[in-house]
């Protein structure tokens, strides 16, 4: 549980929320970290009651996994998009029902504000763990909100007790973690990003810089250099993130300026 913000300051208010279902077959545990200062809040409302929806409230999508496990991650794939296509629908309705005109443009949905055009921002990470029939446990992230997994003995676990499309970052005898940080200064999001531009024709890519730009600097320092040698990492930034010191990072969009801490989230179209 999170501080609720400083009094009197509306854009630091708490955005995060959550939920937890236990039953006899099927835990579920769910953090949504929402970020806007208008509205984050809404964000993760919106794609908590999304995914209670899908994971829990029908059990459609539970019993297909459990039915298919081997195919999970695309029943999860399902859940993570649908709350992705809700969230845009409530943004663009509460804009609606402030009486603006909305409408989309290149993907990013958009109100007229007098003679201005802006992007209705807003956003969450989704962080899920699933304990199917006291037998399995299934984690999916988007986002940098992390998932551990803490107890003894852990990195004693086997590949079939631990099973995924990622390689897991860190582990240890005491706790893993579950789920990739989807991090700016990440060289397979770097990557991914960079083959999505160039596969969909976009001129101007996405940029992944160090956050904190000195007084006087228009760019931050980028986390990566390609050289003729091949691809460098920056290994330092301006300032620690967390008390991993690992190094704040953000990506900027050039079309519309946003600039977010993390690679991939639900919104923030």
């Amino acid at each position: 549980v999170k501080d609720p913000g400083y009094i009197g300051r509306p854009e630091s208010r708490q955005q995060d929320d959550l939920f937890v279902h236990s039953d006899s077959n099927l835990i579920v545990i769910a953090v949504f970290d929402g970020h806007d200062s208008g509205n984050g809040k809404i964000a993760s409302g919106v794609v908590k009651k999304s995914f209670h929806q899908d994971l829990v409230e029908n059990p459609d999508i539970i019993d297909s996994i459990r039915d298919d496990l081997i195919n999970a991650p695309i029943y999860l794939a399902k859940v993570f998009k649908n709350a992705n296509d809700r969230l845009k629908h409530a943004l663009k309705q509460l804009y609606e029902e402030k009486d603006k005109i909305v409408t989309e443009e290149k993907g990013y949905p958009v109100y007229q504000d007098g003679s201005m055009k802006r992007i209705i921002r807003g956003g969450t990470t989704a962080s899920i763990a699933i304990i199917l029939d006291n037998k399995f446990l299934i984690s999916a992230n988007v986002g940098d909100s992390s998932i551990f997994l803490c107890g003894e003995n852990v990195s004693t676990i086997t590949e079939t007790g631990i099973t995924s499309t990622f390689e897991l970052e860190e582990v240890t005898d005491n706790y893993a973690i579950m789920s990739p940080g989807h991090s700016p200064d990440d060289i397979s999001e770097y990557k991914r990003i960079k083959k999505y531009g160039e596969e969909n024709g976009i001129e101007k890519p996405i940029s992944n810089i160090f956050d904190g730009v000195p007084v006087g600097v228009a760019e931050g320092k980028p986390c990566f250099v390609e050289t003729e040698n091949g691809l460098t990492k920056n290994k330092t930034g301006f300032y620690h993130k967390n008390v991993r010191g690992e190094f704040a990072c953000l990506i900027k969009d050039p079309e519309s300026g946003t600039m977010l801490a993390m690679t991939r989230a639900i919104g923030d179209f």
